[in-house]
């Protein structure tokens, strides 16, 4: 959530649309329901993992509205969506982006969580003039995170930063 900046105060209330049900999408979902959203659909290729995350957010979150959607169905939601998560591993190797954005409004955020490469996903909703992020600001903040737990002082985040741009040859 740190990632997001000043769209951490924007996501209350809101619907989205979450793309995979892995154990990323597991750490996402949960914060996304902790900050208030309304809800969101869990796009995933396997239809009983998807429906396995959704019982669990239910139970958890009880006033959460989610369901559990398949894959191939997700390009139908992305217009009613405030931000769209992409959370699977499609684009680690280049690979097309699991949904098309060209429905999506003006003003939703896009956010894919590999963080090496600028995914198929990002280069849409570059295009499509999104507010967008890949997932280098997650992979930042979990760091951060963990430096401000074990050691009890505040992360030097614009040190890290650069450190990790430097480490995964960004430019």
């Amino acid at each position: 959530m740190r990632s997001l900046g000043s769209w951490r105060s924007r996501l209350k209330g809101t619907k989205g649309l979450l793309i995979g049900a892995g154990g990323a999408a597991k750490a996402v979902a949960g914060a996304l329901a902790h900050a208030g959203v309304k809800g969101f659909y869990i796009a995933n290729r396997s239809g009983a993992k998807g429906a396995k995350l959704m019982k669990s957010l239910r139970q958890k979150y009880g006033k959460l509205d989610v369901q559990a959607i398949p894959l191939q169905d997700a390009d139908r939601f992305v217009p009613y969506s405030d931000w769209i998560v992409q959370s699977t591993s499609l684009g680690l190797k280049g690979e097309a982006s699991p949904v098309s954005l060209k429905g999506a409004r003006k003003d939703a955020l896009a956010v894919d969580l590999i963080y090496h490469r600028e995914t198929d996903f990002l280069k849409q909703a570059k295009r499509s003039a999104l507010p967008h992020w890949g997932g280098l600001g997650m992979l930042l903040h979990q760091g951060a995170l963990s430096f401000e737990i074990w050691t009890g002082r505040k992360a030097p985040i614009e040190i890290m930063r650069q450190a990790l741009v430097k480490g995964l040859k960004f430019r």
